[in-house]
């Protein structure tokens, strides 16, 4: 599968919930809601490694790690995006939320100083090559 098509699934996939975040809201708390949909996509990626026969034997450094990398990478923004989306409209934390890609590349030429992670930012030239290519 190429880069464009994951793209477009993701794109169709997550689009949606930022609308749909706004009819949860009310009925459950935000930090319940966000652990049920960790809940839901665990079962989901474990019932898919399973079918696949994936090695699940980690250690418990590995499992200190992931659990370090779930806390910063997934649940505390997922927490902040569900409270901010009790006190404004959906539209704005989303919008916020999704330059999420941007700020690591940012902060990944501030951290690691860096001068060449400009070079992430040539969309523009990617977009033009891709529709040369395929129009």
């Amino acid at each position: 599968m190429n880069n464009f098509i994951l793209f477009i699934v993701t794109l169709f996939c997550w689009s949606p919930t930022w609308y749909v975040i706004k009819f949860q809201l009310g009925y459950v708390d935000p930090l319940v809601s966000v652990f049920y949909r960790f809940l839901i996509a665990a079962i989901i990626i474990f019932v898919y490694l399973i079918y696949k026969k994936k090695n699940l034997k980690f250690s418990l450094n590995q499992h200190l790690w992931f659990l370090l990398f779930g806390i910063c990478l997934y649940s505390l923004n997922y927490v902040f995006f569900y409270l901010s989306n009790t006190y404004l409209i959906s539209a704005f934390p989303a919008v916020v939320f999704s330059t999420v890609v941007i700020m690591n590349i940012l902060g990944e030429g501030f951290y690691f100083k860096k001068e060449t992670f400009f070079k992430n930012f040539n969309w523009c030239n990617y977009w033009n090559d891709w529709n040369y290519n395929h129009l």
